[in-house]
């Protein structure tokens, strides 16, 4: 997350929050933590989510994780490929937590998720060689989430 006025513009998506509602903030830079430690001060509950290391809901060792256990392997989604896509995992399965839904149907949807055209989007397999249409990664900006 950037600084100054990004930082600023991102803080003002939560200041009319109130003790019910769910701030989820992906916590792999340090600007988003400074964000979280922010939110802290704030009203509504909040979940730190990571693709790449401990948060309230992570990716650890090829599974999606809370304080209470793994929720789903991550090679189950084949769609999501990634540490960016775990925390992107991570950040649904906060809100569906959140919102009450059960573990196993969190872990079913996330499974289930065909991705989005042209973003890794696996074609087909012929004979062990996976080809994949990555046509957005247009440019080294959109490459570089891997």
């Amino acid at each position: 997350m950037g600084h100054g006025g990004y930082a600023l513009a991102k803080r003002a998506i939560f200041d009319r929050q109130i003790n019910d509602d769910l701030a989820v903030v992906g916590v792999e830079d340090a600007g988003s933590r400074a964000m979280a430690e922010w939110l802290e001060t704030k009203p509504a509950h909040l979940v730190r989510v990571s693709g790449t290391g401990l948060a309230d809901v992570f990716y650890q060792s090829g599974e999606l994780r809370d304080a209470s256990g793994p929720i789903l392997r991550m090679a189950d989604a084949v769609a999501l490929p990634g540490a960016h896509n775990a925390q992107n995992a991570a950040a649904a399965a906060a809100i569906a937590l959140f919102l009450g839904v059960p573990r196993d149907k969190i872990a079913a949807g996330i499974a289930s998720y065909p991705g989005l055209p042209h973003r890794q989007q696996r074609i087909v397999t012929i004979d062990g060689v996976t080809f994949v249409n990555d046509s957005k990664a247009t440019n080294a900006d959109s490459a570089e989430k891997r």
